[in-house]
């Protein structure tokens, strides 16, 4: 396991035995993102003993699956960053995991310093790839910061669930707002406007008041 925030943020690969589990207790770890699928968990005999025995060491977990190689969803970040953020601020070390702990957890990692730390998305890969080199390897990893960050300015650092009635889905290439939902496999939910055609899995999600805010702001930067 790798530090990138000390004593409070830690990145790793899968463990490969129940020692390693206890490596991240002696470490002071008290709770653990699992960004793999459930059939990458070959190191137990199934992914329901691997939760086992992060419960046995008193381990908090949340499961937030991630096709290898991609980035997470917004959505997924958004809970993600959150839940880090609550542990860390309960005093709550936690460590961040996929199956080499290079490209999804360098990713998520990247986001929550782009959201805990105020950095730029640079800057926070930067960060991460100086503990670990090549992480956030996919260009689709990189995007995800960048677009997360953007995500973050425009709600002013408040992260809200898109689900809340008083919010809005916006198109984060046109500030639309008629936007079509699609479900689609890995990807999970992607997007449509039906403004000006963007279609992905990145979306903003504003409440009112701050989407007129923005669409002022824009307006008085012309």
């Amino acid at each position: 396991m790798l530090w990138y925030l000390d004593k409070l943020l830690a990145g790793s690969h899968i463990p490969y035995s129940e020692e390693d589990i206890k490596e991240w207790v002696k470490n002071g770890i008290k709770a653990v993102v699992v960004l793999v699928e459930d059939h990458e968990v070959d190191t137990f005999e199934s992914i329901d003993e691997y939760f086992r025995i992060l419960e046995k060491y008193d381990l908090d977990y949340i499961h937030e699956p991630v096709r290898d190689f991609s980035p997470p969803s917004l959505e997924q970040t958004i809970f993600i960053v959150k839940w880090i953020e609550e542990n860390i601020r309960n005093n709550r070390p936690v460590l961040v995991h996929c199956y080499g702990g290079i490209g999804r957890t360098g990713t998520v990692v990247a986001q929550f310093l782009v959201y805990y730390e105020r950095l730029e998305p640079e800057e926070a890969i930067n960060r991460v790839r100086a503990v670990r080199p090549g992480s956030v390897e996919e260009f689709s990893q990189v995007v995800a910061v960048y677009n997360f960050h953007r995500y973050c300015l425009a709600k002013n650092y408040k992260l809200d669930n898109e689900n809340s009635k008083d919010n809005l889905l916006v198109c984060p290439k046109c500030l639309g707002t008629r936007i079509d939902l699609w479900l689609g496999g890995y990807a999970g939910k992607i997007y449509r406007c039906l403004d000006c055609g963007y279609t992905g899995t990145i979306i903003l999600i504003l409440s009112k008041d701050d989407y007129i805010k923005l669409k002022e702001e824009l307006r008085e930067s012309k």
